[in-house]
């Protein structure tokens, strides 16, 4: 039962007030949780739920431009980097784009924020050295594309380091 009081402007008095009582529909608990119950699972398995796991590991070896291979204490995890493409090693610019990873990274202790595995099984994550974003350093020295699918940036933040890098002449591939 709900209870609400108006004020009623055509009685002589606009003081007066009017008490309305409205019955209140009962709620079907079975019904409510079978509607909630697929939201729900839907919540659980969204990306959209999922936080981001970070961690840190020292980098073992880089791979070429884009990738690293990383351990942890427990594990070595390929790690390609989310949201940038540099040319692989036997491509133009390649190896000079393998060698500023490696003067930034190699044997470094790193945080790697992990967004979850490529279509190879390589984790994709974003790398930190001393709280600076590699994956970004890379494209804003000219040593790696911003990626985009389906002509959208997975990062748009690295769209800017991209296009200034070309206007610098930093780039030798894009």
């Amino acid at each position: 039962m709900k209870v609400t009081f108006q004020n009623r402007c055509d009685f002589p008095l606009k003081s007066h007030l009017m008490i309305i009582i409205q019955r209140q529909p009962m709620i079907n608990i079975r019904t409510t949780r079978l509607s909630i119950f697929p939201l729900a699972v839907i919540l659980l398995y969204s990306p959209l739920t999922s936080i981001a796991k970070t961690f840190s590991a020292k980098v073992v070896r880089v791979i070429d431009g884009d990738t690293v291979q990383a351990y942890d204490g427990a594990t070595n995890t390929r790690i390609r980097l989310y949201g940038i493409d540099a040319p692989e090693s036997k491509q133009a610019f390649g190896q000079k784009a393998k060698q500023t990873m490696i003067q930034l990274v190699a044997n470094q202790v790193v945080n790697i924020q992990d967004h979850g595995q490529d279509v190879y099984g390589r984790m994709l994550g974003t790398i930190y050295l001393n709280n600076n974003d590699v994956n970004a350093i890379m494209v804003a020295n000219g040593m790696a594309w911003a990626y985009r699918y389906q002509g959208r940036l997975i990062v748009p933040e690295y769209g800017p380091l991209e296009q200034n890098a070309a206007l610098l002449n930093k780039s030798n591939f894009c």
